[in-house]
């Protein structure tokens, strides 16, 4: 708000009641408000840091894989720019099983993570057993970016063993009329893991420097959302891990087909097996619907026994 101020000089002789009428008037005039053109004070700034995850459902045992993190400043606000945007990710490293110290880890453990192919900075922040009670218990690790008003860094606690991998966005700034960046972050899935139970990932944004380009964590305090330290609430996708998967695919043109035994076509069944593992007496069964006509297997790799349905009749597996 701002406010007009005037200083009076009073003339020797004025009377009293003058005097009381000057003052009558310095304060109306100082109650005045300003338009906000010349006003003094600007609101807070409010930046929103917002994270999403881009996680596929399932990944074979003991191979790598992908998933994507979107940040975005979601503040309604164009003038809300947030500074040095982070990206803090929880790994759920023990599995679910493999209790830190206990057992053999047999979750999913960070490799990298790049934007547009750059790689980012990137920490990783075991959490420790605090208490050495053993499995299962929770440990807290300092944030390497965030501190609060006092200059104690702020803290992450997680399952002992599980990690903490934070990442430095390459922006000064992010300002919510930019559009939403999407990071790729490269990780592993133990060989050990547990079939189709899933493993949690976690993800929260950030801004290390608030809502000014300054290291001022004094006076303009760090944003994080969501700012719960163990996870909760933190933006989630789960990973189940898998031994075999099938895949049936049309091998001709467009998607589409004249009928008749003029216009044969194929279709392409492919099992995927994890890396390193064996499947015994794997059987394949392919049920056709009755307009289609088995004619022949065109080939197997590796070889197999096939047994085609009956000739000359529709349908059959």
């Amino acid at each position: 708000m701002g406010v007009v101020r005037l200083m009076v000089r009073v003339v020797k002789g004025t009377s009293l009641r003058r005097a009381l009428l000057w003052g009558a008037a310095l304060a109306s005039l100082t109650s005045l408000v300003l338009p906000s053109s010349l006003a003094e004070a600007r609101p807070l700034l409010a930046p929103a840091p917002s994270v999403s995850l881009g996680v596929p459902a399932q990944v074979p045992l003991g191979e790598p894989f992908s998933f994507s993190v979107t940040f975005d400043n979601a503040s309604g606000t164009s003038t809300d720019v947030g500074y040095g945007p982070i990206l803090d990710l929880i790994f759920p490293v023990n599995g679910a099983d493999g209790n830190a110290g206990a057992a053999t880890p047999d979750g999913i453990t960070f490799v990298s993570a790049s934007y547009l192919g750059v790689a980012l900075n990137s920490t990783v922040l075991p959490f420790p057993d605090a208490d050495g009670a053993g499995p299962g218990t929770t440990g807290c690790v300092n944030h390497p970016y965030y501190r609060n008003t006092s200059g104690v860094r702020l803290q992450v606690c997680g399952t002992a063993g599980d990690a903490l991998v934070v990442l430095q966005l390459p922006f000064g700034s992010f300002a919510p009329d930019q559009p939403a960046i999407t990071v790729s972050v490269q990780a592993n899935l133990s060989n050990l893991a547990d079939l189709g139970t899933g493993l949690t990932l976690k993800a929260r944004g950030g801004f290390r420097f608030g809502a000014d380009p300054l290291d001022n964590w004094c006076c303009d305090a760090v944003i994080v959302n969501p700012a719960s330290i163990d996870g909760t609430g933190w933006p989630s996708a789960s990973v189940a891990p898998t031994l075999l998967t099938l895949a049936k695919a049309y091998s001709g043109p467009e998607n589409e087909t004249a009928t008749g035994p003029n216009f044969p076509r194929r279709y392409t069944l492919t099992a995927g097996i994890a890396d390193a593992q064996s499947v015994n007496n794997l059987t394949i069964a392919d049920t056709l619907s009755s307009n289609l006509q088995f004619t022949s297997v065109v080939s197997t790799s590796p070889a197999a026994v096939c047994t085609p349905p009956p000739a000359g009749i529709p349908g059959g597996t």
